[in-house]
């Protein structure tokens, strides 16, 4: 794909979703910052949510729970976040992004160390995400000049919108692997320039369980760039293009 000068990338995330040991504690995965205190001064407890729906002698009842099942590294400075967490690891770049060399090296090096610490027993899911925010120049005449996943509205229907959602996904023939598409936009404020709009770009790998295997894992991750990559070439018009060039 065309490397642009100027990429639309808000935030780029690589994430892997793993079975660990039983015997694995949080002391274990907190035992992931030594070492990257310098890289990720600051970090966090990662909280999960539970919500339970229970129905007896006609009533029903909503419950919930949290729980700490990681934590989280980050360095503002550097625009980067890293988890470690009881089912897995992911590795955050904010914007400004470089190159996919660059991200790609330095997430490898921490999935190698969160291996180290935690011993998975398995890979089940493999996710490569970007999240990009286009700004269009207004007026617009037809979001269609840009962007090729906008729908068609009936004609009876007024075309101008002030919110819209649209989400897919489309699994790739005879793979475990799907492309999953969102996209809207920011509503601009009175007298804005620019309308933003958010391309939500996700490739991901899911199986029953995948060995735990750098080099397997990043050559997954070879293929979902390129899906994603393909996905973002397809979704967007020259006109659009011309604008990170």
């Amino acid at each position: 794909m065309e490397r642009f000068k100027n990429p639309p990338i808000q935030e780029a995330l690589l994430d892997i979703q793993v079975t660990l040991p039983p015997d694995v504690k949080l002391e274990t995965l907190k035992q992931f910052h030594a070492g990257l205190v310098n890289r990720f001064p600051e970090m966090q407890e990662r909280i999960s949510w539970q919500q339970s729906f229970q129905i007896a002698d006609g009533t029903h009842a909503i419950s919930s729970s949290r729980s700490v099942d990681g934590y989280l590294f980050n360095s503002k400075t550097d625009g980067k976040v890293v988890q470690a967490r009881r089912n897995g690891f992911a590795f955050n770049k904010l914007r400004p992004y470089s190159d996919w060399d660059t991200f790609s090296a330095e997430a490898k090096e921490l999935w190698q160390r969160y291996v180290a610490i935690a011993h998975p027993e398995s890979v089940q899911r493999v996710t490569l995400r970007y999240l990009n925010r286009i700004a269009l120049p207004l007026p617009l005449r037809d979001l269609r000049d840009y962007c090729l996943l906008f729908p068609d509205l009936p004609p009876t229907l007024p075309q101008d919108l002030s919110e819209f959602f649209l989400r897919v996904v489309l699994p790739l023939p005879n793979t475990p692997c799907a492309s999953i598409i969102t996209l809207t936009f920011e509503p601009p404020s009175l007298g804005a320039s620019v309308l933003n709009l958010i391309l939500d770009n996700e490739a991901a790998y899911i199986a029953d369980s995948l060995n735990v295997d750098t080099e397997a894992i990043w050559s997954k991750m070879a293929e979902l760039r390129e899906l994603k990559n393909k996905a973002f070439d397809a979704s967007l018009t020259e006109k659009t293009k011309a604008l990170f060039r």
